[in-house]
């Protein structure tokens, strides 16, 4: 058991590595074909590996120099908990928020399940409203009050 426990937690680290290298050939191999993940805007493209790319290309035009640090890894059985804090600096256009070169930074929990050596799942939590308003979007002072600054 602790050797799968392992062999998963590589796999989440070598998913993660392939978002901060930009080598997102990877993802292929780690990813499985039917995957499924709350991470995606499916209202505007179906769910698959390659258009995961397009996202993930599109993302970073707006935070070029995108990183996503690993700050916990967590494996039990088949599922692995990546807490992680993602930075960058808002260079490019992003949900319609013209880019004011500010530094951003902010925290997560995504949730890997693991079969076969690939993840058919992922589930991702993040603090949303605190990166809208650290790219310059309106928010409202009393949202501000439930933000879960990454520390």
């Amino acid at each position: 058991m602790i050797e799968q426990t392992e062999r998963n937690k590589e796999i989440v680290r070598r998913y993660q590595e392939a978002y901060n290298t930009g080598n997102l050939d990877v993802l292929d191999e780690l990813l499985a074909p039917d995957w499924v993940t709350n991470a995606f805007p499916v209202s505007v493209l179906d769910q698959t590996v390659e258009n995961l790319k397009v996202v993930q290309g599109m993302l970073l035009e707006a935070l070029p120099d995108l990183h996503v640090t690993t700050d916990a890894l967590i494996a039990e059985g088949d599922h692995v908990v990546q807490v992680w804090t993602v930075r960058g600096t808002h260079k490019g256009e992003l949900a319609g928020l013209v880019p004011l070169g500010n530094s951003i930074e902010s925290g997560g929990i995504s949730v890997f399940e693991i079969r076969d050596g690939r993840i058919v799942r992922h589930h991702a939590i993040n603090d949303l409203i605190d990166v809208i308003h650290q790219c310059g979007g309106d928010v409202p002072a009393e949202w501000m009050a439930f933000v879960h600054r990454a520390r």
